[in-house]
C-alpha cells in the first residue's frame, strides 16, 4: 500500500515539475515587465479615464490577486480587440473599483514582491474566466 501511494506521489512530483518548467518563461516574461514599469506608466495609467478593455481586464486579475473586490458581475457585449469581426459577450470589467489600486504608491513593489504562495485553487478559478 504504501508503495503504492509512493508511486502515486512521484508521478504526481513529475507532472508538477514539467508544468512547472512550461510555466517559468511566462513568469520570468511577466518580472521583467514588472521590474521595467516606471512611476510614469502607472501615473499614466491611473489618469486614462477609459484605458483600452484589456488592460481593464488585467487590472480586474491584478485586483482578483490581492483579493480586492471587484464590481458585481453584470453582462456585456465588448471589443476585446479591433482586429475582433463582432463584440464579445464577457462580464463588465471593474476598472472604477480596481483603478483605485494604482493609487497606492507601493503598487509596484506590491507586484514585485508579489507572495506566489498565496496563489490557491480559488484565485485559481477566479482567474480561470480572463485565461480562458
Amino acid at each position: 500500500m504504501c508503495q503504492k501511494e509512493a508511486e502515486k506521489i512521484q508521478t504526481e512530483k513529475v507532472i508538477a515539475e514539467e508544468e512547472l518548467k512550461g510555466a517559468l518563461p511566462a513568469l520570468e516574461a511577466a518580472d521583467e515587465a514588472v521590474r521595467q514599469l516606471e512611476k510614469k506608466d502607472i501615473d499614466d495609467l491611473k489618469a486614462n479615464r477609459n484605458p483600452m478593455v484589456l488592460i481593464k481586464y488585467i487590472m480586474d486579475c491584478v485586483a482578483i490577486f490581492f483579493k480586492k473586490p471587484l464590481a458585481q458581475v453584470t453582462g456585456v457585449s465588448v471589443m476585446l480587440s479591433q482586429k475582433d469581426p463582432a463584440p464579445t459577450n464577457f462580464m463588465k470589467d471593474s476598472w472604477d473599483e480596481t483603478k483605485a489600486l494604482l493609487s497606492d504608491t507601493n503598487f509596484k513593489n506590491n507586484l514585485e514582491f508579489y507572495e506566489r504562495d498565496s496563489i490557491n485553487e480559488e484565485t485559481m478559478e477566479l482567474l480561470s474566466i480572463y485565461t480562458s
